[in-house]
């Protein structure tokens, strides 16, 4: 008998006696697809096969600096993310908006750009005053923002904590983060919703220096900016 395997040639790898939320059933027992577990790296310099930087500390006006906006209309992206005129957020964030004035309450903020998969995304915030507002989606691109209507003393955007994913996730996904190597269980899964792929926000905030691996169990592949789903 042959002591040899094909197991490198195989498209699906499950574990017969894993279990993990939504994981299927193989022959009656519970599994796990080995080829759906996925390690994903921000930071590490060329260890990471995304090509993810190490995120930066949440910049609350890292694409549009505090502008005066007396009209409806784009504000000028001009922030630290910003390069040629587009925001690029790397690895992918989302947007917060903020402004100078307690009156500005209903002007609506829109932002377009593109998610982690590179398909088109548009979010749609509303003022409130001088307290920041957070966006639940992801951006890997920011090409515009524009406001329906004047601003009273001066508007700004950014980008927050949360840091995207290349795959779908929920509160299930997640097997393993670390922060610079050692083990976190501190943060938290904000789920994928309305088409997001969902994002985490770190245990330690970050600030551009702190590399942070995830390793997830992905149940939808189907959208994806992953480099390859495989064996660990």
């Amino acid at each position: 008998m042959s002591a040899s395997s094909n197991i490198g040639r195989a498209d699906v790898l499950s574990a017969g006696r894993c279990t993990a939320p939504n994981a299927p059933v193989r022959g009656g027992k519970p599994g796990i697809l080995l080829t759906h577990i996925c390690a994903v790296l921000f930071g590490g310099g060329d260890r990471s096969p995304q090509g993810y930087l190490s995120p930066a500390a949440a910049d609350p006006d890292g694409l549009c600096v505090a502008q005066a906006k007396a009209t409806a209309g784009a504000l000028t992206l001009n922030g630290v993310a910003v390069t040629g005129g587009v925001g690029v957020l790397n690895p992918p964030r989302n947007i917060t908006i903020d402004t100078s004035d307690a009156g500005n309450t209903t002007q609506v903020v829109t932002i377009t750009g593109l998610d982690p998969v590179g398909k088109a995304v548009v979010q749609t915030l509303t003022c409130n005053g001088t307290t920041e507002v957070v966006g639940e989606k992801l951006f890997a691109q920011v090409d515009s923002i524009e406001v329906d209507a004047a601003i009273t003393g001066n508007i700004f955007a950014g980008f927050g904590l949360r840091v995207g994913m290349p795959f779908k996730i929920d509160s299930n996904s997640i097997l393993l983060v670390q922060e610079d190597g050692v083990q976190s269980t501190g943060y938290t899964v904000n789920e994928q919703t309305n088409g997001n792929m969902g994002s985490l926000e770190f245990e330690t905030p970050p600030d551009g220096n702190i590399d942070y691996l995830v390793v997830a169990w992905v149940w939808d592949t189907t959208e994806s900016a992953y480099v390859g789903f495989a064996p660990l």
